[in-house]
């Protein structure tokens, strides 16, 4: 028998590794946030930071240095400030090392009244959480006329209602053995009822076909064509059957179209009416502009975010005697947080400003002509010109809008690849596929285009796209294949 030994051995590696600093970590989160989003992380970082203050908005001054702010104290005759940082070595340190205060916040040459400011944090205050579509479905309930015996059934179902306001679950995975203790089949029943009777109509249904149903039910059309094509034909309008559907119904294809453009109008996800967890309105975060000499500017926003100042307050309490040492070191961290904070802010929208002007350097045509326009742009050809990192990009235009003569735009839509014409021309494939979309608009009914001849009308206008990617943009697009949207009609 032959024992195995086991044997160790130790390797010394030299590697080396990076880390984010807490205050990197931070610089990157309030580079991706949206606005809105960033507007409550302040609101959020001024509870927890009593030396940070909101600027009295009747000077842009105040938010300079705050050595700078000790000095012109100090020619006011009011030196106790300045005597503050002069006398603590610490803070003064603090305050001189880097950039200046200033340095860190936004610069606008507008100046605001206290009404001013009042008014946007109003604002912004009164962004107020709206409620559920849950909620909503069980308030429904309780000023309903349905039994309130029911209400703990009416809570586990609409508890189990998806984004669309359907059921996932049946009347056998409710009737479980502590429900059915308690309740009866005719009472899960009756409660789904209840639920399927509230607004919009077509929530509480099980899947599309139950709730477009609900929906003609609603509108008392049991007997009508419409009721009749969704109940028994629904696969086979999915599949645009519509000569077959005609047939089994007796009908012409017309009134078969008529039918379904009835239907088309009907609402597939009844939730949807109810979500309100987003807000229905997004800020921008710079706008591009035509000057008085008819050239393309951009302008920062400089209503969506306070200006702010370290508090003169707790610079004078750096020179109180009868303030512990403890109380002190509370303070410069405070202030070194505040001030890392406001450096963030201000690279995030640095950064998005520098990014908004190279758009608006290389998508000058798009601002004048709109998506047909759009030129290839890539996030590493921005980074270069800027010199970061390719994801420092991708942070900077994630959830960003801005303000444009073409109406408010999300920044990723500059962003895309894109193909040569034969005249050298670059464009885009946001191009292409608009180019795609007014084919499709443009064509017969009864004779749709099919991928293969919108292949040959780019080729026509000078671009060579491959039959699987005109297949890929138009899906991508919504539009169905040419199978789908052909017309049976005459």
């Amino acid at each position: 028998m032959v024992q195995q030994g086991f044997y160790h051995s130790q390797n010394l590696q030299l590697r080396q590794e990076q880390q984010l600093a807490p205050h990197q970590i931070q610089s990157l989160e309030i580079l991706t946030i949206p606005l809105l989003d960033l507007q409550s992380k302040l609101n959020a970082e001024m509870e927890v930071n009593p030396t940070l203050e909101r600027i009295d908005s009747r000077t842009e001054s105040l938010a300079g240095d705050p050595m700078e702010e000790m000095t012109a104290l100090q020619d006011r005759n009011s030196d106790s400030a300045g005597a503050a940082v002069e006398k603590d070595e610490a803070l003064a340190e603090l305050v001189n090392s880097g950039d200046s205060w200033q340095d860190y916040m936004p610069s606008s040459g507008v100046q605001y009244t206290s009404d001013d400011a009042e008014k946007r944090a109003h604002f912004f205050d009164s962004l107020v959480t709206e409620p559920t579509m849950q909620e909503d479905l069980l308030e429904q309930i309780r000023m309903s006329s349905a039994n309130p015996d029911l209400y703990s059934l009416h809570e586990l179902l609409i508890g189990s209602l998806d984004e669309r306001g359907y059921l996932t679950v049946s009347v056998e995975d409710v009737y479980t053995p502590d429900i059915a203790n308690q309740f009866s089949i005719n009472n899960i029943e009756e409660a789904i009822a209840d639920i399927q009777s509230l607004d919009p109509a077509g929530v509480g249904a099980f899947d599309l076909k139950d709730c477009l149903l609900i929906q003609l039910e609603r509108k008392e059309m049991r007997k009508s064509l419409a009721y009749r094509i969704v109940k028994s034909y629904l696969d086979e309008v999915a599949r645009n059957k519509i000569p077959f559907i005609a047939s089994k119904l007796k009908k012409t294809t017309e009134e078969v179209y008529e039918a379904l453009k009835f239907i088309r109008e009907l609402n597939p996800r009844p939730g949807r009416m109810l979500d309100r967890s987003m807000p229905a309105f997004v800020a921008p975060e710079a706008t591009i502009k035509i000057d008085e000499n008819q050239n393309f500017v951009v302008e920062g926003n400089p209503d969506v975010l306070p200006k702010l100042q370290i508090s003169d307050k707790y610079l004078r309490l750096l020179e109180d005697k009868t303030v512990s040492a403890e109380i002190k070191a509370y303070i410069r961290e405070k202030i070194n947080t505040g001030k890392l904070f406001s450096k963030s802010i201000r690279q995030r929208g640095e950064t998005i400003r520098k990014i908004t002007e190279i758009v608006l350097d290389k998508q000058k045509q798009y601002f004048i002509e709109g998506e047909e326009a759009l030129k290839p742009m890539t996030m590493s050809e921005v980074a270069d010109e800027l010199g970061v990192h390719e994801t420092t990009v991708s942070r900077a235009i994630a959830n960003k809008f801005i303000e444009t003569p073409q109406g408010l735009v999300s920044l990723k839509t500059f962003f895309t690849g894109g193909y040569q014409s034969e005249d050298g021309d670059m464009l885009s494939a946001k191009s292409i596929k608009h180019k795609i979309s007014s084919f499709v608009a443009d064509e017969a009914p009864q004779k749709p285009l099919s991928d293969q001849k919108i292949v040959e009308l780019l080729n026509e206008a000078g671009l060579d796209v491959a039959r699987r990617t005109v297949a890929k943009y138009r899906e991508e697009l919504g539009i169905p294949s040419s199978r789908l949207r052909k017309s049976h009609g005459k």
